[in-house]
């Protein structure tokens, strides 16, 4: 059974494998198969094309309910339910509806749920039922190199479409839910908890833990817990959910052993294993059947019945049975990062329980250890980087959490109802109990995390494979080869570049512009992208570094920024900030940048790195106009092909520098000049430059409608092929002996169900 169990999980990556979904004549044969092994050929293959088939199906059906093409960006008039906690986002209020259903003229393709954010929102609650004027599109996200993927997420949550509501007097949202519905209950617990704790972040945490309301988190918070590795405990998962069944399994088996001391008359082991479901089934409700709690829950209900057949709890058979089990339920939970790290954990917990060995605080060291290390290569494929303190602080931060915190929240909620004193006391205690952890955790956060170049699946599983051999006993012969899988993990797995070669990659920063160009040994940035309007961050912070650190970069020679717009300079700041950088050079001051030493980028700055040449053509010092005019335009010429970056010149700049440079503007790559808008890309300018490639950097269905058709016409009419990062995503260009070579990241890196390159 145990091989069938894997080979159904197999089958059922397989699925979601591919660069296009499973095809109907797919799924046939698949249904063919199984009917063909039922009949008497082995399990293993009929498991392999059962979960093919029904992954294949699940998926399909998933994609089915994204939003039409054709609804995007019109208002439609939504009714629904809201299902998440609202959380205020720079001034905005963002949440989930569910059960959304279509007002007026009846069209088919409105997902079942969607997310949405109302700017000047008034009071909303969990469970409230709004009718709302929306404007939606299907879910999609910003694709680089070291970024998270968007659709992947929406996928798993079974968003169909996500949008902002229109400001209308018509749009209204009425509390439907009381005490006695599950979404009412849940609310009042959430403002219970707030009322009680005076301390404000302490009563955010508690909440988190109690209900799973995140609402009231900082971003403050969220970010001293990401950098000490411990943002996993305020996340009600397998471990909320296994510490309470465990209280629950010890009680009812007292409560029983003691009532039933002398006839004996029911188990009380069997009692036990029954509260613990239980318990587990309730928290999983009150905290809003997240996928991760659900996963606890499955797992924990699977070794209830392995204890109750009188087998082991914790064993191999019991993770296989709840992995089939979650799979069989929702094949998508498969692309949640969550699944791997919890059932990862699980395994060493297992592989740690069958080893005869040490007792006591030993063995809880040693597996700490165990768990860190193990974990240590899907953290770096999930986030991007290891951050070093994070042993050190989960040993602490676990230890005392569940110990103290959680008891106190979770009996705070059973005596909210007929004690809410006694429930506003333990309360207080909890958060003046995190309120030290948390003061320790921010100083811990300080310490700098371990940026690892990017380790894809298959890296993973190498380095998984490695700690494993190193786990083997000393006298196995192999167990040297793990070092070696894990230094191989380690080296670079693209082709170093040659003197005269360099490498370009625009990054998907939405409608802005962000270069990286590389050659042998140096590092550049052109131009940061933008600030998000919605003042949560900036494209420095979330896409340029994590990029940059998956490629292993680790200082750039020279930072330039074209000119002063958001959209080319709203993250200079955090790059600076987070990543060490030689020169900087401005064509005009940057507000962000104040205080900065810095160098003018303006012609005729002249400068070469490892054979490649860069030169500014633009603006000359004493050069007028507006500030797009005064952009500064790149040249970069290798041994093997030329760059042209042109930021957001116009027409009247371009005239100026075919007359002035004249032959020496061609290049084989071009950044097509202010995303593609018709004031600039003239004829007599395309002509010059004639580009076999011409990449564009504009957000996906943009309100300026960036690029203009036209544009993309004249510079396809002039043989240059054209990539949007809308469609593509990031953009590498390799300019090197093979040629010019060109790559989307959507087409390369991810899934069928992320529009890969169009």
């Amino acid at each position: 059974m145990r091989l069938a169990a894997i080979a159904y999980v197999i089958g059922a990556l397989c699925a979601l494998a591919p660069p296009a979904p499973p095809h109907t004549l797919a799924l046939s044969l698949a249904g063919l198969a199984v009917a063909a092994v039922l009949r008497g050929a082995p399990r293993v293959p009929a498991a392999f094309c059962l979960g093919l088939a029904w992954t294949g199906l699940a998926t399909n059906a998933a994609l089915a309910t994204w939003l039409p093409p054709a609804l995007e960006d019109q208002t439609l008039v939504l009714g629904g339910r809201i299902d998440t906690f609202p959380m205020a986002v720079a001034g905005a209020v963002a949440f989930e509806l569910d059960q959304v259903e279509r007002r007026g003229r009846a069209v088919p393709g409105v997902p079942p749920r969607v997310r949405v954010s109302w700017r000047g929102a008034p009071a909303l609650g969990l469970g409230d039922w709004c009718e709302l004027r929306v404007r939606l599109r299907r879910p999609h996200g910003l694709a680089n190199p070291g970024g998270r993927a968007r659709e992947t997420t929406a996928l798993v949550h079974h968003l169909g479409a996500v949008g902002y509501v229109v400001a209308h007097p018509a749009n209204l949202c009425a509390p439907i839910a009381d005490r006695n519905t599950l979404h009412g209950l849940r609310a009042w617990l959430s403002h219970s908890i707030a009322r009680a704790v005076p301390d404000g972040p302490s009563a955010a945490v508690l909440r988190a833990l109690a209900v799973d309301d995140r609402s009231a988190l900082t971003s403050t918070q969220w970010e001293v817990m990401r950098r000490t590795g411990t943002a996993h405990l305020i996340a009600i998962s397998g471990l909320q959910i296994t510490l309470v069944a465990g209280w629950c399994f010890v009680l009812s088996r007292v409560t029983v052993a003691a009532l039933c001391a002398r006839k004996q008359l029911y188990p009380a082991v069997r009692a036990g294993w029954y509260g613990s479901v239980a318990a587990a089934c309730a928290y999983t409700a009150i905290a809003g059947s997240g996928v991760p709690s659900v996963r606890a829950a499955v797992m924990v209900g699977c070794a209830a019945v392995a204890a109750l057949c009188g087998r082991r709890a914790l064993s191999w058979d019991t993770l296989l049975g709840s992995l089939v089990a979650l799979v069989i339920c929702d094949p998508l939970c498969l692309l949640g990062s969550g699944l791997w790290l919890s059932y990862c954990a699980v395994a060493v917990l297992i592989v740690i329980a069958e080893r005869a060995g040490d007792r006591g605080w030993r063995a809880a060291w040693r597996t700490h250890v165990a768990m860190t290390l193990a974990l240590a290569p899907l953290t770096a494929v999930l986030f991007g980087a290891v951050p070093l303190v994070a042993p050190f602080a989960n040993l602490i931060a676990v230890a005392w959490t569940n110990i103290f915190v959680v008891p106190l929240t979770v009996v705070g909620m059973l005596c909210a109802g007929e004690a809410p004193a006694l429930a506003a006391f333990l309360w207080d205690c909890a958060a003046r109990l995190w309120a030290p952890l948390y003061t320790g955790l921010e100083w811990l956060a300080q310490a700098p995390a371990l940026p690892t170049q990017q380790i894809d699946v298959p890296g993973a599983a190498l380095a998984l494979c490695g700690l494993a051999l190193l786990a083997l006993p000393r006298a196995v012969p192999v167990r040297l080869l793990g070092s070696a899988l894990l230094v191989a993990v380690l080296l670079p797995r693209t082709a170093a570049l040659r003197t005269g070669e360099f490498t370009l990659l625009l990054l998907d920063v939405g409608q802005g512009l962000a270069i990286v160009i590389e050659t042998a040994d140096h590092a550049l940035l052109y131009d940061t992208g933008p600030r998000w309007w919605d003042g949560s961050g900036d494209a420095g912070d979330s896409i340029i570094v994590p990029a940059l650190h998956a490629r292993g970069v680790r200082r750039l020679e020279r930072l330039l920024v074209s000119h002063a717009d958001l959209d080319h300079a709203g993250g200079a700041a955090s790059v600076l900030r987070q990543m060490p950088v030689a020169t900087v050079m401005l064509a005009e001051p940057v507000a962000s940048l104040r205080g900065t030493p810095r160098v003018p980028c303006a012609a005729p700055a002249r400068w070469a790195l490892d054979g490649v040449d860069f030169e500014v053509l633009h603006p000359a010092i004493d050069t007028r106009g507006t500030r797009n005019e005064r952009s500064c335009v790149l040249a970069v010429r290798g041994a093997y092909g030329r760059a042209l970056l042109a930021a957001d010149i116009e027409a009247a700049t371009e005239q100026a520098l075919v007359t002035r440079v004249g032959a020496a503007l061609a290049a084989d790559v071009l950044s097509v000049p202010h995303h593609g808008s018709a004031t600039s890309s003239t004829p007599a300018f395309v002509a010059a430059v004639h580009p076999a490639l011409a990449l564009i950097g504009a957000g996906y269905h943009n309100r300026y409608g960036l690029p203009q058709a036209a544009v993309v016409a004249r510079y396809r009419a002039a043989g240059a092929r054209v990539l949007n990062t809308a469609a593509t995503g990031a953009v590498e260009v390799r300019v090197g002996h093979s040629g010019v070579q060109a790559s989307g990241y959507r087409a390369t890196h991810w899934g069928f169900w992320q529009q890969p390159e169009r």
